[in-house]
Order: structure tokens, then sequence, then C-alpha cells
């Protein structure tokens, strides 16, 4: 037998609202987003719970119950003493729970603590560090793992023309990259599923993007081109394991930045191994540079996504936080 509640069952019947430091749970929440990986984290949440108990390890599991909703209940979790949340689910739930660690005032991020059981269609994040690929596997992380303060980048942009602002783990990116997420999501509320919508999108971006005039500068660098893109990295992979920033140190401080120059179709897909094997910087119309804070500006706007979220448009500034957060991961990790 298993059960957990909702995020507003959860909170109706546990509200607790001293911080005292004896009301701080040595206890992980596990929040499951039900339709990760096209269910895929509703059905083996029974296995997870029975590992959790096998491992003796102290939780209290709570599903969501649609999108944006970790955000808006993540100060109410941590006034209730909670320092140590685990996404089950995609690089989205990740994304909201970091979101909702970043936007209350009462906790310092600091003082608590993330890690993922990946399931979900977008599984970039675990990459960077090596998770083992078998859920049941990843469980032991909660005992076995180290942690390591991550950085997390920080973005300021324009949704319908009012500033916005939104926290991201793992890759930003603009341009090319926002259009297949914004394709993607048009795709999957028409009723495609999974891989099948990102691919369908990734192909028909490739022949139909042609790129933006874009200024992109950090501290050291300015560039101004057309540009098919341009991402802003904390950690290396994004896109179903693309290597947009195969470089990207996650605790260094800084962001690293690629610039991809204008590529016609043609380019794109005779490059596309490169995208995968790390040596995207052997092309000589794609760029490396480094920064703590990015602006990205075009005219009439280019779209931004991060960690996999479609999020507004340009003008867009980007700064890191050194260093800001726990994220547990596995043993064999090297940065």
């Amino acid at each position: 037998m298993y059960f957990a509640y909702s995020i507003k069952d959860q909170n109706r019947y546990n509200i607790v609202l001293s911080l005292s430091k004896s009301n701080i749970k040595d206890t992980w929440l596990i929040i499951i987003n039900p339709v990760a990986g096209g269910g895929k984290a509703r059905k083996l949440w029974p296995k997870i719970h029975d590992t959790l108990k096998e491992l003796d390890i102290p939780f209290e599991p709570v599903f969501t119950d649609h999108k944006g909703e970790i955000m808006e209940f993540m100060g109410r979790f941590l006034s209730q003493g909670f320092r140590k949340f685990v996404a089950c689910g995609g690089d989205g739930t990740l994304h909201e729970v970091i979101n909702g660690i970043f936007t209350q005032s009462e906790v310092s991020p600091q003082d608590t603590m993330v890690t993922m059981i990946p399931m979900g269609m977008g599984v970039d994040w675990p990459r960077m560090y090596d998770y083992p690929p078998n859920p049941k596997a990843v469980v032991k992380l909660l005992v076995e793992g180290k942690t390591i303060f991550q950085d997390i980048g920080k973005v300021e942009y324009f949704l319908h023309s009012r500033p916005q602002v939104r926290y991201f783990n793992n890759i930003a990116g603009m341009g090319f990259d926002a259009a297949v997420v914004h394709e993607t999501e048009n795709k999957t509320k028409k009723g495609f599923l999974g891989q099948l919508s990102y691919l369908w999108a990734l192909l028909k971006t490739i022949g139909s993007y042609r790129g933006q005039e874009m200024i992109v500068k950090g501290e050291s660098f300015e560039v101004r081109s057309r540009n098919t893109s341009a991402n802003i990295g904390i950690c290396k992979f994004s896109g179903g394991g693309m290597r947009m920033v195969p470089k990207a140190i996650a605790d260094d401080g800084l962001f690293d930045v690629t610039v991809i120059r204008y590529l016609n179709p043609f380019q794109i897909i005779r490059n596309l191994p490169k995208l995968y094997n790390g040596r995207i910087y052997t092309h000589k119309k794609i760029s490396l540079h480094r920064a703590k804070e990015v602006y990205i500006h075009a005219e009439g706007g280019v779209l931004l996504e991060a960690d996999g979220e479609m999020l507004g448009k340009s003008p867009a500034t980007f700064s890191i936080l050194p260093q800001a957060i726990q994220v547990l991961v596995p043993k064999r990790y090297r940065s």
C-alpha cells in the first residue's frame, strides 16, 4: 500500500507555520509529477515508494495537479520545515522546484537541498551528473550521494511587454532552441506525446527558422550578427542530450555562452552530430564566451526558453548566482 497527498491536500492537512530550528525536518519531500514521461512517474511510484521504505529513508510524497503549482506552494513547504526536495519527473519539474525556492524570502536557498528522480521527456540536468538510468538506483542516492553547491541562473525578460524574472539550473536558449520548445508545446497541446512532439518540432523548425539579428554581450565580449541561437549554460546538456555548452562547469560562477551564427537548414542538419559529441566549437560559425552577466537584444524580440520551459522574449539579462544551492548527485561525478 502507498499513499501520497496532492499538493493542495498536503497543505490543507499538514500546515505548520513555525520557522524555529526545532521545526526543520530531516525528511525528503518527494514531489511527483504524475504526467511526466507520459505517465511514467505515476506508474513507477509504487516501486519507488517501496524502495524508499526498504532503505529506511524518511520521506513525504505529494503529487502535483497542474503546471506552476510547485512554485506556488514551495514557500508553504519551507515554512512546514522541509529543506530537502526530490523532483520526481522531468527537467520542468525540477525547474519549478528551483523557482519555488528562489522566489520565496523566508529561507536561504543555500540551506536547501534538491535532487531528482528522472522520469520526464526532458531529463538533461541529470546527464551532467551521470545519474544512473534506473529510478530505483537513483533512490539510493538519497543515502549514498554527495552534495555540491551549484550555480543558478537568473534571467530578467519580457512576456506580453511586461517584465518578468525566472531562475534556471541548467541552460537557457534564445532563438532556434526557444522556437523548438515553442513548437513542441503547440504539438503537445494538439495531442502529440513525448519525444515524438519534440522531434516533429525540431524538424519543422530546422526547415523554417531563418535566424535573427542579435546583440549578445557580456563583460568581455560583444557579438552583433545574424544568429541561429544563443545558449547561456550552467550545465552541459539540453534538447535530449545535445551539448550546446559542452565545456560548462556547474559551480565555477560563470555562464558558458555559445553563439551560433546563422546556419541554413542544410548546414544545421550536416552539423547535428557536433551538437551531440561535444565538438561544437570546431565549427567556424560557433563561438564560446564566458561571463557573469549576459545581455541579449533583438529588434522585435527573440524567443526565450530556460530548462526546456517557454518563458517569453528579449531583451533579456542573465545573472549568475554562484554556488547558490545544494544539489545531491552521484559520488562518481567529477567536475
